[in-house]
């Protein structure tokens, strides 16, 4: 069922290293980034925009073109990884966060086309994803797509098993050349004991509204032994094959513990 709540007060956003003490944590893309926390094929694809009012904080411009295949992968990508993937950081995840909160604010350039089906018949674009251990060679354990539509992918639990799949938003029109807002709260798991709900705040528009809500899914992947490994977040654009440009911008995502810390007004 939909359902619209309104936030009056606005967001602290405030940098920590634990998340035992943290209140929010924010990545304004002007973090320093070591040379693999890139993923971007020339330097006019992973840009700081320009405000224009619209978001609290640094806006990032990802732009990726055709043959953009960095890093030997299967797409075309303009990505950032946040807060660095090797060593604990602001943006890891660790299994043992409880319930987390995520903001995203993104606006795709006024000239959208989806990405096309590359030469194997498979179609995707990601602008926000949590990746699971890179040894597990698998799909993102969350992720938020763009492509003629949003929507919502979750690929949690065993590996061996890879049980999961696109989830569709209630609301899921792009609203090409104006921001959208999300506001992603996740219970982490590596079983059915978890569970993940997105909201959604169009720009102009004053409340939010819920646009899905996922019982008992597992959100966190493990192989084996359900131990969960530290996963990471990246950010931008990583998409199937195409033969046109996708451009668009984000705003600061800001992770914490309640939805009234991370949706500010």
């Amino acid at each position: 069922m939909l359902r619209s709540r309104l936030i009056a007060s606005a967001a602290l956003v405030v940098l920590f290293s634990d998340m035992t003490m943290a209140t929010t944590i924010t990545e304004d893309w002007t973090s320093a980034r070591n040379s693999y926390d890139v993923h971007a094929c020339g330097l006019n694809r992973f840009v700081l925009g320009e405000n224009n009012g619209q978001q609290r904080g640094a806006i990032a411009h990802f732009t990726v073109l055709p043959g953009d295949l960095c890093l030997k992968t299967t797409g075309e990508r303009s990505e950032v990884v946040l807060g660095g993937w090797q060593s604990t950081s602001r943006f890891q995840v660790l299994g043992n966060e409880g319930t987390e909160f995520y903001r995203l604010s993104v606006k795709l350039s006024p000239d959208w086309m989806p990405p096309q089906f590359n030469s194997r018949g498979f179609k995707w674009g990601i602008f926000f994803q949590l990746h699971g251990p890179n040894e597990y060679g698998a799909s993102p354990a969350i992720a938020m797509y763009a492509e003629d539509r949003f929507s919502l992918y979750v690929l949690g639990g065993d590996m061996n098993k890879k049980i999961g799949g696109k989830r569709y938003l209630t609301k899921d029109d792009l609203n090409v050349g104006k921001w959208v807002d999300f506001v992603l709260e996740i219970k982490w798991a590596p079983d059915a004991s978890g569970a993940i709900a997105v909201y959604r705040k169009d720009e102009g528009v004053s409340t939010w509204e819920q646009v899905v809500d996922i019982k008992s899914v597992a959100t966190l992947q493990y192989m084996g032994a359900q131990m969960p490994k530290p996963h990471y977040w990246k950010a931008g654009f990583y998409r199937s094959e195409s033969d046109h440009t996708n451009s668009l911008w984000l705003g600061p995502i800001v992770r914490g513990r309640t939805f009234a810390e991370v949706a500010g007004n």
